[in-house]
Order: structure tokens, then sequence, then C-alpha cells
């Protein structure tokens, strides 16, 4: 970025980019001055120090200052900031009603119609169909995101090996933690007095997502996002929403100073009991005691930039921090901190994967009785359903299994992340002519212009 202050007479077209430092610096400066503010209680509403020092211990993580993490989110705690005993009242109870967690949330009231457009989109598409209508469905989690919940209590993952296959065996989603089930909506999960029914022909639907233009709120992958979303909302009666918009909550806090320790190697057992410990044992979940000492060889190979002398408790953070926070905006935003964006390739999946096939050959996916997907490989078949995908499995397309297994789109796809530019996006050509030259471009980005 290029920085400029409150002097006007320094603005000028030719500047040349701020470094990182700087930045950092420019707002570490501004986030202290906020730091006068009133206290929430006196604030009326408006900003107060408590949003200032929350964002600051989200600023400085990213920064990578993590004294300046600790001592902010210490300041946090001193204002009387404090989890709800339930996790979805953390995000969904107002302030207004006594939310004791939320640090910054936005607040919408339809009778002044500030209203705004999440359940619109993302609600099951059931709640369309069961109308005669069709919506929602727009945010589908995915099966990693579901295989990242504990057991309930005990903690633990339960082997989900079978369920990567074909079988008519029920998955365990009845044994998960709490925070799957606020979190997410599966075939079976009760909604609104209804089942959510993810399954071709079902009220809520499920469609193949690289071979059906548009879902019409049917779900790409067997799931429907249950967290954010208002469950009492009729969107049919109401387009509008009401539920607040949290931005940040004492959790993030918690999970902020927790790996803020953890980078420094200063982690106490004390320090998890006052953090990780609080998260987890309000959702009824196994503590983790101690700091951990014994590397999970399964988040080692998710993340392997992770490293310091605490390199198996920040694994540990990083999980909970992914479970804790999931869908309020964080995880993008996390794999770039960590250096670890070759996860959202589709290279670091071997490929987007779809529906299971037993074999290739015809497929009546909706039960109409018609042919909708025929997978060949070799000549290419003659048929009468024109309407049908006709997919060669080659190039692009493949099955896990050679000629059965989940299809996958991208296979060949040889891009990956590059490690020295991808961090970064390119400056816009424009803004760089406009500078006769003083803005240069970022590493590994062309434009033709010269650097």
């Amino acid at each position: 970025i290029i920085i400029y202050d409150e002097d006007m007479t320094k603005y000028t077209k030719d500047k040349a980019l701020s470094s990182e430092e700087d930045a950092w610096n420019f707002i570490y400066s501004d986030l202290m001055a906020a730091t006068a503010l009133p206290a929430r209680e006196a604030s009326g509403g408006r900003l107060n120090k408590g949003m200032a020092w929350g964002f600051m211990t989200r600023a400085m993580l990213y920064a990578k200052r993590y004294d300046v993490v600790k001592t902010a989110a210490e300041e946090v705690k001193k204002l009387g900031y404090a989890l709800e005993t339930k996790y979805e009242d953390g995000y969904m109870k107002s302030v207004a009603a006594g939310n004791k967690e939320a640090i910054i949330q936005y607040l919408f009231d339809r009778t002044q119609n500030v209203t705004h457009s999440f359940d619109f989109y993302y609600t099951p598409g059931g709640d369309y169909t069961i109308h005669g209508e069709a919506g929602g469905g727009y945010g589908t989690p995915t099966q990693e995101m579901v295989e990242s919940y504990e057991l309930a209590k005990v903690g633990g993952f339960p082997d989900w090996s079978t369920w990567h296959d074909m079988t008519d065996e029920n998955p365990p989603y009845d044994k998960l933690e709490p925070r799957f089930h606020a979190t997410i909506l599966y075939n079976g999960a009760p909604w609104k007095g209804r089942k959510i029914e993810s399954y071709v022909g079902g009220a809520d639907g499920w469609c193949q997502w690289n071979l059906d233009r548009e879902p019409m709120g049917r779900t790409t992958t067997g799931y429907y996002l249950r967290k954010l979303v208002d469950e009492s909302h009729d969107v049919i009666a109401y387009s509008g929403g009401v539920q607040p918009l949290t931005i940040m909550r004492y959790a993030e806090v918690l999970l902020n100073y927790a790996e803020a320790k953890a980078e420094l190697g200063t982690l106490t057992d004390a320090d998890v009991a006052a953090t990780i410990d609080l998260i987890r044992d309000r959702v009824g979940m196994a503590k983790m005691g101690k700091v951990p000492t014994t590397v999970d060889p399964v988040m080692e190979k998710y993340y392997p930039n992770a490293k310091g002398a605490q390199k198996a408790a920040i694994l540990e953070i990083r999980r909970e921090r992914t479970v804790e926070l999931c869908f309020e905006g964080f995880r993008q935003w996390d794999l770039l901190r960590w250096k670890e964006g070759k996860w959202m390739t589709p290279a670091s999946t071997g490929g987007f994967q779809g529906l299971y096939f037993p074999a290739l050959g015809e497929y009546d996916l909706d039960g109409d009785g018609k042919m909708d997907i025929c997978l060949y490989q070799g000549t290419k078949p003659s048929t009468t359903a024109p309407d049908a995908n006709i997919i060669e499995v080659a190039g692009n397309w493949s099955l896990t299994n050679g000629t059965s297994g989940n299809l996958t789109y991208y296979k060949a796809e040889t891009y990956t992340w590059d490690e020295g530019k991808d961090y970064l996006w390119p400056i816009p050509e424009d803004q760089r002519q406009i500078t006769n030259g003083a803005l240069s471009q970022n590493p590994g980005w062309s434009d033709g212009l010269a650097q």
C-alpha cells in the first residue's frame, strides 16, 4: 500500500509503495490512538476501546508481533468480555439482548427496513422448494470441514474411510461435537420442523457441481450451512434477515492470545486453561489440559510450514481455531498468514471431487426413468437422451479408481501455488501508469511495464 496521513500537502501521484513494516506501524499507531476511546458501557453503541484492543490482537497476529497480541488480549480481558454459555449465542445473540462475548457487531431491525440478505442466499434449498420456489443453498460445507470435528465429549476422530466410497451406512453425525451440529446441516438433520433431504429428489436436493449450471438451492456437497442462518426466519414471507452480524467476539481474542504465546514459545498450562480449555469446556469437550508436546503427524502434514519450540501446541491451536471460527471469515486469511496458500488450489486435493460412480456407463440420477449422465472411455456412445451429460473420462475428467470412484474435475490441472508470488496480488496496471514508474509491481507478476 501507499501510506498517507492527514497532511494533504504530502499527497502526490508518484509516490512509491510503502514498506510492509511501515504499513504495520501505521495500523498499530491508529489502533493505539483508538484505545483512548470510551469503554463499551460508555460508548453509546459507537466504537470503543474494546474494539480497538480486539482489532489489535487480530492485526498484530497477522503482523507476527506476538508480544503486542499478548498485551492487547490482556487489555480486552480487563474490559469484562466473556464467553456466552451457548456456543451459538456468541455470534447469534445481539448485544442489545446482553451478548457479553460480541466485541464488534452490526444490528438490524425489520421495522426500520434495515435488513440483510444472508438467509435469502444461504438457507437450505428446501425452504424454497416446499413453497414451489427455488433459491438458497449458496454455501455448502465440504466433507473436509465435516471431518475436522471431533467426537463429542471424549475428543478424537471417527474413521471416515467407509464414507469415502459407496455405502448404505449412516455417517456418525450424531456422535460429533456440538459445534458441528450448530454449524452444518446434513441429510436427516432437524431444521424448521422438518428433516433436511439433501439427496436427488429430496426437498433440498443434490446436484453435481460441475454438471448443473444452476443448482437452484440444491447442495453440491451433501451439506448446508447452519451457522449464522436464522432458523426462525421465514424467507418466503420476508426476504430480509435481521439476526446480528458479529465481526469480532471474545473467543477469537482467546485464540489469538494462545497462538501468539505458542509462537513465542511461552505458552503455559495456565494459558491453555484460560483460553483453549474455556472454549472447549463451553461445548462439553475434553480439555486440552496441558501444553501439547507431541506433534500430530496429520496436522504436521497439513501445515508443513509450522515451526517453533511449541510446534505441537501451534498445530493444535490451529485445529481448534478452524472449528471454533468456522465460516466466520477467517480461513482464507489464516492460510495466507500461515504460508499454507497451496491448500487453495486444485492441485492440493487432487482435483475437485463429486459424485461416486461404481462403474462407467449410464445413470439416472433423479429417478425419472431417463438417463442423466453417461461416463465412457474410448469411443463415444450414441444416446437417445439429448439432454444427458456425455462425459469422456479422460484429460481433466477422471474417476478416482480409474473406471469407478468419485467423478473428479481438474485432475490434470497443472497450476500449483507459487510461494514467491501468490501471497500478494498484482498491482493494477493503470495504477502503475499514473505514478510515472514510482509504483513497482509485486514480485512474480508481470504487466508489460518496466519494474
